[in-house]
């Protein structure tokens, strides 16, 4: 009982600090567009896809086999972890030696200048220590060292990338990407020392092998997950250029607003829905999650209602340009939001290959519809063909616990006809960019309505925070 409380607790100040986290990198997007131009802030987010793209490679996902550890090597989770250390070293040592022998192909390939192409492999070299720390002190329950790490970084690449900037005035892009990579760099080289001096770096075949068994079988799917997310990137920057990347860019971190919060609905949601499925509640499961995908609804409208004041705000007129690409990337958060709630009754029952090969399949259906619409619709279409992929994600998962698996705990009429009575919303608001009266009065409606939807959960909170204090 002691272990959840603990578990609850450090849980939602996760949930809290990763939105505020988020909310940092959010805040300082207009600082950086109005300090750059779109070009070279279109640069920089090729760098940062690529940098995405390639983490599940130099990492081997290992971070993931550090909560099994925790149990399985209960007393060595210290030893465990520094061995980590060890065989990532050695891999991303033979990664960056094979892409510096190639640097000239490879960087021409990826739309890197060669200095970013550099950085690129020094970031990627040091990344893995960060996630093997704060995997280590998350299952360890050192909530205060994580969170540390997480504001380090957060604050210090925004602190940087002005600093380098102001001095980088002749390469914006190579001034960013400085600033973005050096906290990580910096902790890293503190984390490598202080294991090294504890003594814990160590080659340990049987930690090695543990860890690889786990983890191997997560990088297809986590390089999925990124290529369905960034691949359209680097398709716009191949074929319409770096202004339009950017201006997508800045889009799509718009939309991820909307991605955060409810991403940390999810995390709430996620342990309840476990400790209900365990105990065979399905029913109150059914009533409950109803409540939240009309919160998740009710997000992806107020997303739609702000978007062209928000991203004037973010990133001045010349980003209105793509207002058009916000529907579909917000419906495409939404679609995610859904179809993630079956992917939890298939990470319940461990069959993880499921979850890895649906999002193998619609990462190759975003590459291919990103090949054939881009080049004939601009980089508008790179939202659409994201938001098709996401669709087919809801399709597959939901054929999968129901057909394949057998397990049918949702009204799934609730959830796929609430999506598209969503959808038509958020389509007929999109029509109104040029109404900002009637758009407001709209969000005026719906907290009230909001309001009485979930009247009981903020007043049971309320009385909560009541009793608390008493």
């Amino acid at each position: 009982m002691n272990n959840r409380s603990k578990a609850f607790k450090v849980g939602v100040v996760y949930v809290i600090s990763s939105v505020m986290i988020k909310g940092v990198a959010f805040l300082s997007t207009p600082l950086f567009t109005r300090i750059m131009s779109t070009a070279a802030y279109g640069e920089v987010a090729i760098f940062t896809a690529w940098y995405s793209l390639l983490t599940p490679v130099c990492t081997l996902e290992l971070a993931y086999s550090v909560g099994r550890a925790k149990f399985d090597f209960s007393n060595e989770l210290d030893l465990y972890i520094g061995a980590m250390f060890c065989l990532t070293g050695l891999f991303s040592s033979i990664f960056s030696g094979v892409m510096i022998l190639f640097l000239h192909r490879i960087s021409e390939m990826m739309g890197l200048r060669r200095n970013l192409y550099i950085l690129l492999i020094i970031y990627l070299f040091f990344t893995p220590a960060i996630r093997y720390m704060q995997n280590g002190y998350r299952y360890k329950y050192q909530y205060k060292q994580n969170i540390f790490i997480a504001w380090f970084i957060s604050i210090g690449q925004v602190a940087f990338s002005v600093l380098f900037l102001h001095f980088c005035t002749y390469d914006q892009p190579l001034g960013r990407a400085l600033g973005i990579m050096t906290p990580t760099v910096v902790l890293s080289v503190f984390f490598w020392g202080l294991k090294g001096i504890k003594g814990q770096i160590l080659i340990n075949k049987e930690y090695w092998s543990y860890g690889l068994r786990i983890s191997c079988p997560l990088i297809l799917h986590s390089m999925s997950l990124h290529v369905l997310a960034q691949s359209d990137r680097v398709f716009i920057k191949k074929i319409c250029g770096a202004e339009s990347t950017g201006i997508y860019s800045l889009i799509y971190t718009y939309s991820t607003v909307v991605s955060i919060i409810t991403g940390s609905v999810a995390e709430g949601w996620l342990p309840w829905f476990h400790e209900m499925l365990f105990a065979g509640k399905h029913q109150l499961i059914r009533q409950k999650v109803k409540k939240v995908v009309v919160l998740s609804g009710y997000l992806a409208i107020a997303g739609i209602i702000f978007a062209p004041e928000a991203i004037w705000l973010l990133g001045d007129k010349k980003y209105l340009d793509g207002i058009e690409a916000v529907l579909p990337i917000v419906l495409g958060v939404l679609g995610q939001f859904i179809y993630t709630q079956y992917v939890n009754i298939e990470m319940y029952l461990k069959r993880t290959i499921f979850v890895s090969a649906g999002t193998i399949i619609a990462a190759s259906i975003n590459i291919l519809l990103n090949f054939i619409f881009i080049p004939q619709y601009g980089f508008v279409a790179a939202a659409y063909t994201t938001l098709a992929s996401y669709m087919i994600l809801m399709l597959l998962h939901f054929y999968i616990t129901r057909v394949v698996l057998k397990v049918h705990l949702y009204k799934d009429r609730y959830m796929f006809g609430g999506f598209l009575i969503i959808s038509m919303v958020m389509l007929l608001i999109s029509k109104l960019y040029d109404y900002i009266f009637i758009r407001y009065t709209l969000a005026s409606i719906g907290a009230f309505s909001a309001c009485i939807v979930y009247k009981d959960e903020v007043l049971n909170f309320i009385g909560k925070r009541k009793e608390g204090k008493a």
